[in-house]
């Protein structure tokens, strides 16, 4: 999958949510990107992707915590 079909697809899925008041790229690099949810209730959900190792993480960030992860390594997300 390419960086772009990922952000397409995030923002897709997005932009179909009731819960999602907007989206947003926090940061990319050549291979890696790193998108934002903006929830409803004041949370967010965290996106990440690298295109080089082919990895997704993701968080749900609630009250400044992850209450939940995926695959989260900042190391493997910039392929490091």
């Amino acid at each position: 999958m390419t960086l772009e079909t990922f952000e397409a697809q995030v923002t897709s899925a997005c932009a179909a949510s009731k819960i999602v008041a907007g989206i947003s790229t926090v940061a990319s690099g050549i291979t890696w990107i790193h998108l934002r949810a903006h929830l409803s209730d004041g949370s967010f959900a965290d996106a990440f992707y690298n295109e080089a190792t082919e990895k997704t993480a993701f968080a749900l960030i609630k009250n400044e915590s992850a209450t939940w992860r995926r695959g989260i390594n900042a190391a493997n997300i910039r392929g490091e």
